[in-house]
């Protein structure tokens, strides 16, 4: 027999647990430790209007680009490539490409005039190549008609001729939207350092 007392109780559901806990907020940026940054620093907040962490992650990005394939550091474990990786979070609008443009403006300039310059020097190595082949292949004919003192020659002359001219060197210094592929090829033909700026997650 069922009791006339039980009573249903109508299901009330409960909000969702968040997953994560909420994030505390973050000490305020030590802009008194910029050093010689600090200027720059305040004058692309006061233009961009943007929290002062943004522009001065920007402007340590750019420096360190700069100049990080000049030096490398000492570790336990050996040298290693003195890098910074910085990633900034912020709220869509709160203007980090504003802060990243008027910063690398130099750096793009300097892309620019090495680019020009790169594609004068592809052509001259483009030449001093086919000679250099016209030259191996020549060498390398004469060493196949020829047996003993003809091949030893050719060998001395494939020594002085030298190995295959190197191309010029790749400009670019940073990139956007890289592939990994796209970034193998850039350090295997550019600079020992790149940087990536992207306002993508």
């Amino acid at each position: 027999m069922i009791s006339a007392a039980t009573k249903t109780v109508p299901f009330a559901p409960e909000d969702p647990s968040p997953l994560v806990r909420a994030i505390a907020p973050g000490a305020p940026f030590p802009v008194a430790n910029l050093g010689p940054l600090h200027d720059v620093v305040a004058t692309v907040q006061g233009m961009s209007q943007a929290p002062i962490a943004i522009p001065a992650a920007s402007a340590l990005a750019v420096a360190s680009l700069a100049v990080q394939g000049f030096a490398n550091v000492e570790t336990l474990g050996g040298r290693r490539p003195l890098s910074l990786f910085a990633l900034t979070i912020a709220r869509s609008g709160e203007r980090k490409s504003s802060c990243d443009a008027p910063l690398l403006l130099a750096l793009h300039e300097h892309e620019r005039i090495q680019s020009h310059n790169r594609q004068e020097a592809l052509a001259n190595w483009q030449n001093t190549l086919a000679l250099w082949r016209g030259d191996r292949d020549q060498i390398l004919a004469e060493a196949k008609r020829g047996k003993g003192e003809k091949r030893a020659a050719a060998q001395a002359d494939l020594d002085a001729l030298g190995p295959e001219p190197a191309m010029p060197i790749c400009a670019d210094r940073t990139v956007t939207e890289p592939t990994f592929e796209g970034l193998t090829r850039l350090f295997a033909e550019g600079q020992p350092s790149l940087g990536i700026f992207s306002d993508e997650g």
